[in-house]
C-alpha cells in the first residue's frame, strides 16, 4: 500500500511543478522576442499535464488493488416520505426513481420488496 501511495505522490507533486511553471513561463509571453519560444514551451508542459492528470487518475482509480470485500455483496436501501404529506412522498417517489436508474445504468439486479403509493404520486 506504501509503494501505491508512493507512486500517487510522487505524481501529483511532478503535476504540481508542472502546473507552477505554466503559471511561471505564462507572464512571458508578453516579450514579443520571447512570444514564440515561450508559446512551445507552454503547449509542451500543457501536454505534460494533460498526461500526468490522466496518470493521476490511473492512479487514484485503480479498482483492483482498492477492492473492498464487501463490493460484490448485496444492499437495502429503504426509501420512505417521512413528515411533509404529498411532497413528501412525491420527492421519495423521486428519490426511489433516482436509485432504480442509477441501479439500471450499472446492471445492477434490483427488486423491490414493499411500496405503498401516494395519492398524488410518489411513494409513501
Amino acid at each position: 500500500e506504501y509503494a501505491q501511495l508512493t507512486d500517487i505522490h510522487t505524481c501529483f507533486q511532478h503535476w504540481q511543478q508542472v502546473q507552477e511553471n505554466i503559471s511561471i513561463t505564462g507572464p512571458m509571453l508578453e516579450d514579443p522576442e520571447m512570444h514564440d519560444m515561450v508559446q512551445d514551451e507552454l503547449n509542451k508542459l500543457h501536454s505534460l499535464l494533460s498526461t500526468l492528470e490522466q496518470q493521476l487518475l490511473t492512479l487514484l482509480l485503480q479498482k483492483d488493488s482498492n477492492k473492498d470485500p464487501n463490493d460484490e455483496r448485496g444492499c437495502f436501501i429503504e426509501v420512505r416520505a417521512g413528515t411533509g404529506g404529498d411532497e413528501a412522498a412525491l420527492f421519495a417517489g423521486d428519490l426511489f426513481r433516482m436509485y432504480s436508474r442509477y441501479a439500471e445504468i450499472h446492471s445492477w439486479q434490483m427488486d423491490v420488496i414493499s411500496a405503498s403509493s401516494g395519492p398524488h404520486g410518489g411513494y409513501k
